[in-house]
């Protein structure tokens, strides 16, 4: 066995179990959030019928971990060093030097040449948007970084009740993973998507301004003309035209900045702890038969309880997205590098009953739990822990 799996100081520890008081949550202590693992653990035994009549017979605290690194001001990415996953985002930016072609190529006409002008744009903004010519398509894989966005909600929750645990936990070992490539390559796409809205609200600009400069001069010439008819309805249909155009340019900005959106999905603010690593716990159970046989294990993920008040019962809001992801730690006892400590980190051959018991009536002072409970409990958990 590597002591490398053991629990480390080093990181930042989470909490596994929340109280929910007036919309504040505050973790319990540690012996509170094992009874109230236990609890947890009882209760899906006593609703799933091929576990009814099973017993608890392991408890172990498994330690996954998570990168928080700072990406831009107070808002940080996570990053998982466990799994060699990609998160991809597609960037739709622009073949700028067309369109600058066109603004900038002076007009032998001079400002009467501006409808000659906003009509190249108008086609070549027309092409970018229905065929994508002189749209650059360029593709990100950003490795390791979270990409659930249920998960990133949960874990931006619980990264700020951070705890000193005492007891024992089995910790993942992991390769140190490089994460600055990776918040680099999404600072290149936030970077990439104000280049393009900058852009766009240049040509905008310009095409003002050019549109200016022909009013004027179209105006300029009724008058020496003695007011030509026909004047104001080219004003009319040229701004027109012009609105057109802009509202083209603004939804090639918008289809920029998905990637933009897609990046700041999976964006946390930065924890209270700052950035850097964080273990969040997850309790590994096994259910034995009466010849102490393992029949069967699961994952509790953490948790958050609002206390009984009167009319309403206790509720249990569970973090799925956490669950869902660590799902594979339930397989954890099978894995030759980490099965001899998951048996041997068994919090029910570290905790006394009795301290199991006394924490479960605290848990009952608190609402948290019925009387009938802590008697379940206590018959649900295995006489002899697996060996």
């Amino acid at each position: 066995m590597s002591k490398a799996v053991l629990t480390a100081r080093t990181g930042k520890y989470v909490a596994h179990l929340l109280v929910r008081r007036d919309e504040v949550l505050a973790p319990l202590p540690e012996e509170e959030e094992v009874a109230y693992a236990l609890y947890l653990a009882t209760r899906s035994r006593s609703r799933r019928g091929p576990l009814k009549d099973l017993r608890v017979a392991l408890v172990t605290r498994v330690y996954y971990s998570f990168i928080v690194k700072r990406f831009r001001g107070d808002h940080s990415l996570v990053f998982d060093p466990y799994r060699e996953s990609v998160y991809r985002i597609t960037l739709h930016a622009l073949d700028k030097s067309f369109i600058d072609h066109i603004l900038k190529t002076p007009e032998h006409r001079g400002p009467e040449g501006f409808p000659e002008k906003l009509s190249l744009v108008e086609r070549a903004v027309r092409e970018m948007l229905e065929t994508e010519k002189y749209v650059e398509i360029e593709e990100y894989s950003v490795k390791g970084l979270v990409g659930d966005q249920q998960v990133v909600r949960e874990l931006s929750l619980l990264l700020e009740h951070r705890v000193d645990y005492r007891l024992p936990g089995l910790r993942l070992g992991f390769k140190k993973p490089r994460v600055e490539e990776s918040v680099s390559a999404v600072n290149e796409v936030v970077d990439r998507v104000a280049e393009t809205i900058g852009y766009v609200t240049m040509a905008i600009g310009e095409l003002s301004r050019l549109a200016s400069l022909w009013e004027r001069k179209l105006l300029e010439s009724r008058e020496q003309a003695s007011g030509e008819a026909g004047v104001e309805d080219v004003l009319k249909s040229t701004y027109k035209r012009l609105e057109l155009v802009k509202t083209m340019l603004l939804a090639l900005s918008d289809r920029a900045k998905k990637a933009e959106k897609q990046v700041m999905s999976v964006v946390i603010p930065t924890p209270a702890g700052g950035e850097g690593l964080y273990w969040i716990p997850v309790y590994l159970v096994a259910y034995s038969t009466e010849s102490e046989e393992i029949a069967e294990s699961r994952i509790i993920p953490p948790v958050a309880v609002t206390p009984a008040s009167r009319g309403r019962g206790v509720e249990v809001e569970v973090f799925k997205g956490i669950g869902r992801y660590l799902k594979s730690i339930e397989n954890l006892a099978e894995d030759p590098a980490y099965s001899d400590w998951v048996v041997e980190l068994n919090l029910l051959r570290r905790i006394p009953m009795s301290t199991i018991e006394k924490s479960l009536y605290k848990l009952l002072e608190k609402a948290l739990i019925e009387e009938r409970d802590v008697e379940r409990i206590a018959e649900s958990i295995a006489a002899e822990q697996i060996e």
